[in-house]
């Protein structure tokens, strides 16, 4: 992704998923953004840098995709899922 978007003039943005709490692994955010400052990967827009398309941290944007779900769902275009874990 890196050398995809050096190569063609794009802009190299960190996404943290961090939606789904049971596999969490604690300080693996840091590790990761110092694994790319090591390896001489800069990102061009994420956390710890901002840019236009944040928040980039996914459990931050919980409010942004519920307002696009509720749109979804009052046009008709998508439905709520009452299946059960089984």
């Amino acid at each position: 992704n890196y050398l995809f978007a050096r190569h063609h003039d794009g802009k190299f943005i960190l996404r943290i998923e961090d939606t789904d709490q049971t596999r969490y692994v604690e300080n693996a955010v840091e590790k990761l953004i110092s694994s790319l400052q090591w390896a001489g990967l800069d990102y061009d827009e994420g956390p710890q840098v901002g840019g236009e398309a944040g928040p980039y941290i996914q459990s931050q944007r919980a409010d942004i995709y519920r307002n696009y779900v509720q749109q979804l769902i009052d046009e008709g275009q998508a439905y709520y899922c009452f299946c059960t874990p089984e």
